[in-house]
């Protein structure tokens, strides 16, 4: 029996498949174990390759691990991009304050249900949280086109709210930590789940942050202008 060759198109799908395998293997194991811990052989044998595999579609390791960052941040924003565009065509009107809650509302509710319901973020995050702690070229990467244009969208609402510049510090000492509160919903997540006295979220328990992240925003105040006068802790 001659042997069987495969097709152009069927060539191109075990490659698609072998690629896909090994940019998922790495997110986890870079994010178990670091970058500096993981080894091309644990990487090949977890995804079930050859480790002439890694060289032969990212040419080394680090390749890999940029690429694996890559692949993050490209998932991360496609489930960011229309609430955020949405903002972001907003504000190129003029808008007040009002209707700046009602976006910032809607992009940190978003923010939640991602946050909440994507078993696939929690996995990104942890590769995310030690770029956070250690960072690496890697981070340029999250950052440019990750976290500073969020942060930026954010900061412009947040400035309008407040009646202020948009670069204004102040703003953007509030932007980070607001987002940081939702961010918690990851970086705290074990403690949440064992303070609402559950094991995972479902729809209603995503629903009832939702509110609070709503009613947060309610609460925002203009913020006074910094000085070196005003009352800290």
């Amino acid at each position: 029996m001659a042997p069987s060759v495969l097709s152009d198109e069927n060539k191109e799908t075990l490659a698609k498949d072998t690629r896909q395998r090994l940019l998922e293997t790495a997110i986890w194991l870079f994010g178990e174990h670091g970058y500096a811990s993981t080894s091309t052989r644990m990487l090949a044998d977890a995804a079930e390759v050859n480790v002439s595999a890694i060289p032969y579609y990212f040419e080394s390791k680090e390749g890999l691990y940029h690429a694996a960052i890559e692949y993050i941040v490209s998932e991360v924003k496609g489930a960011l991009d229309e609430v955020f565009n949405s903002a972001e065509a907003a504000l190129q009107k003029k808008l007040s304050a009002k209707q700046a809650r009602t976006h910032l509302k809607a992009v940190l509710c978003r923010l939640v249900q991602l946050f909440t319901q994507s078993g696939r973020m929690q996995c990104w995050s942890v590769v995310i949280f030690k770029e956070q702690l250690r960072p690496s070229d890697g981070f340029n990467i999250i950052y440019d086109r990750l976290i500073q244009p969020h942060h930026q969208v954010i900061g412009r609402l947040l400035a309008i709210i407040s009646d202020v510049e948009p670069d204004a510090p102040s703003i953007q000492i509030q932007a980070h930590m607001l987002i940081g509160q939702v961010v918690s919903l990851l970086s705290g997540r074990a403690s949440l789940l064992r303070h609402m006295d559950a094991h995972e979220w479902n729809a209603d328990d995503a629903h009832h942050i939702e509110t609070v992240a709503v009613q947060m925003v309610d609460m925002l105040r203009p913020l006074k202008p910094y000085s070196p006068d005003l009352e800290g802790c």
